[in-house]
Formats: structure tokens, sequence, C-alpha cells
């Protein structure tokens, strides 16, 4: 595997020659195979922002872990959700922040899962 510097400046390379708009041209370097840690190198945005946003228009990788885990937990919202539990319980089921798992409940409203 090469280099993480070589991987950033190829990418920074591609990135370069790219038309379009920011976000166009991040799904881009994504679709390439470049990761998230080298895009927010390039780009500035922070990973979790660009795996937020990436997540959004389903670009997310079958590969990629955090997209694996982000699924995980979705679906078990969605279970927890079917058992009656309410937002502040879940999020005190998973550990996690309400705002968080409100995030998910919106992202299953918008695929019309719920």
């Amino acid at each position: 595997m090469e280099e993480y510097s070589v991987r950033v400046n190829n990418a920074r390379r591609d990135f370069m020659h790219m038309d379009g708009n920011l976000w166009d041209n991040i799904e881009r370097l994504w679709n390439m195979g470049y990761s998230l840690r080298v895009i927010s190198e390039i780009t500035g945005i922070t990973r979790s922002k660009l795996q937020r946003k990436l997540s959004e228009s389903n670009k997310g990788r079958n590969d990629d872990v955090r997209t694996q885990n982000r699924d995980f937990r979705v679906v078990k919202t969605k279970e927890l959700l079917n058992m009656g539990m309410d937002k502040d319980d879940i999020a005190r089921e998973m550990g996690m922040n309400t705002r968080t798992i409100e995030g998910y409940i919106r992202q299953l409203k918008d695929r019309g899962e719920l």
C-alpha cells in the first residue's frame, strides 16, 4: 500500500483537475477509493461532516467501517422505535446523544422506513 503522503498528493492532484462544485468533486474522490481521512486532509472538511454528507446521499461504501457501524445503529434505532421506545429511551439504551438518534430517525423517515 502506498504511503499516506503519496495518497494525499495523488488525491490533491486529482481534485485540482476536477470540474464541478465542491461536494460533487468530493463524491468523485470517494468513488475513486480515497478515504475520508485523505479527502478531509485536502479539503479541510472534518471526516464526520464528510461521512454525514456522503451518507445522506447514499454514497457510503460497504467496505467503510464507519458506514457499517452507522447503518447498524440506524437499524437498531428502528427496532427500538418499533418496540415503542421514544428517542430519549433509545439514546440511553444505545449510550448516544438524543440529537444523534433524532438524526437516525430523520434518515429513516427520509427513506420512507418510518
